[in-house]
C-alpha cells in the first residue's frame, strides 16, 4: 500500500513538472513586423463576400435594424517588432447604407484597440461616442466598452517578405443607445445591443517613414 502511494506520488510529481514545463513553454500569439517602428495600415478586403462590414441593431423585442459599410480604414504604429496590442487611430467607414436609407458613421475621435488574443476595446476621448446615423432621423450611439470577443486573424503570404494579415470581426453584445425615429423599430424596448456580424480588413505592415515601404507583418 505504502509502495503504491509512493509510486503515485512520484507519478504526480512528474506530471506536475510536465505541466509546469508546458505552461512555461507555451507562448501566446502576438503581432509581428519585420521592422521597428512599424506602421500598420487597414484597407478593404478584396473578397466581395466578406469585405462589407455588417451591423445589426437589436432591441428587447428582437426587432432589428441592419446597416452595411463597404470598408474600414485606419492605421496604427508599434514601436517594437512584436506587440500584444495594436490601436487603430482614425478608423473610418465608407459607403454605408441601412434598411432606412443612406447611413454614416462618425467616430468622433474613438479608436479601436485590438489584442492578439482576439478582443477589441472601443476607446473614446472624454464623453465622446461613435455616432451611427442609420437615417436622417435615427442615430445609434456606441460608447467606450470592452474588451469584446470575436476578432480572428489569418496570415496572408507569410514568409514572402511582404506578408499581411486579414482581420475578421464577428462581435456580439455591443452596448448601444438609440435616439430619434427609426421606422417601426421600438427604441424604448431596452436593452438595445448591436452585433458586428461580419467584416474583413487587410492589415499591411509598412516602414514608418515617408515612403511607407511594405514589409512583412504576421500573427502567431
Amino acid at each position: 500500500m505504502i509502495r503504491n502511494l509512493k509510486i503515485l506520488f512520484v507519478a504526480a510529481m512528474a506530471l506536475g513538472a510536465f505541466g509546469v514545463f508546458n505552461a512555461a513553454g507555451a507562448q501566446a500569439a502576438e503581432f509581428h513586423c519585420s521592422v521597428e517602428p512599424c506602421r500598420y495600415t487597414l484597407t478593404r478586403d478584396g473578397t466581395e463576400e466578406t469585405a462589407h462590414h455588417v451591423f445589426v441593431l437589436k432591441n428587447a423585442k428582437k426587432e432589428t435594424i441592419s446597416f452595411t459599410c463597404e470598408s474600414l480604414s485606419g492605421e496604427g504604429t508599434s514601436a517594437l517588432k512584436t506587440a500584444a496590442t495594436l490601436t487603430v487611430t482614425n478608423p473610418a467607414y465608407t459607403n454605408c447604407e441601412s434598411v432606412l436609407g443612406k447611413a454614416t458613421v462618425e467616430m468622433n475621435g474613438c479608436e479601436y484597440k485590438f489584442t492578439s488574443s482576439g478582443t477589441v476595446t472601443i476607446v473614446c476621448p472624454g464623453t465622446n461616442k461613435i455616432d451611427i446615423k442609420a437615417s436622417a432621423t435615427c442615430t445609434v450611439q456606441v460608447g467606450p466598452q470592452g474588451p469584446l470577443n470575436g476578432i480572428t486573424y489569418h496570415n496572408l503570404n507569410k514568409g514572402s517578405g511582404k506578408g499581411s494579415v486579414t482581420v475578421s470581426a464577428k462581435v456580439a453584445g455591443i452596448a448601444s443607445t438609440v435616439t430619434g425615429s427609426c421606422g417601426t423599430f421600438d427604441i424604448t424596448s431596452t436593452p438595445i445591443t448591436s452585433e458586428y456580424t461580419t467584416g474583413n480588413t487587410i492589415v499591411t505592415a509598412e516602414k514608418d517613414n515617408a515612403n511607407k515601404e511594405t514589409v512583412e507583418g504576421w500573427w502567431e
